[in-house]
């Protein structure tokens, strides 16, 4: 395959869609597990009514969401993996990032349903955006019951 790109939130159906990369990878394949750390709306950040607003430090939070990136794929696939992993945390959108790196990429897996949104959804918002507008083939992984 190549370039394997994995959305990785933490969500038990991310770490099956890693598992589920790792067992699939070929031994010239590089799996990039991405982690997104989503902005907040801006008028949450706007000041209202001159009503200071606190700044997020997105370093820090990149940091630490690194670190945990790090622990998943360690605890998912062991230390050391069997396959090449690259670990990636990206600021914006998940469906943006995750889209913006398909363009590069020659497979894209995500679970069927992250951390947010309505848990009774078959296919979450990030899936179904990522099934009608990825770059590359898509496998959405169901969830296990």
């Amino acid at each position: 395959m190549g370039r394997i790109v994995v959305g990785v939130d933490g969500s038990e159906s991310s770490q099956r869609a890693l598992r589920w990369a790792a067992d699939h990878a070929g031994p010239e394949d590089i799996i990039e597990a991405i982690m997104v750390i989503e902005r907040p709306p801006v008028d949450w950040v706007m000041p209202l009514e001159g009503i200071p607003v606190a700044t997020v430090d997105y370093g820090e939070l990149e940091e630490i969401a690194g670190k945990k990136l790090a622990r998943l794929v360690q605890d998912v696939l062991g230390a050391p993996p069997s396959v090449k992993v690259d670990e990636n945390v990206v600021v914006g959108s998940p469906a943006a990032a995750l889209l913006e790196a398909s363009e590069n990429a020659d497979l894209l897996i995500v679970g069927s349903r992250g951390l947010g949104g309505f848990r009774g959804l078959l296919l979450g918002s990030v899936g179904h955006k990522l099934a009608g507008h990825a770059s590359c083939p898509v496998v959405i992984l169901p969830q296990e019951d």
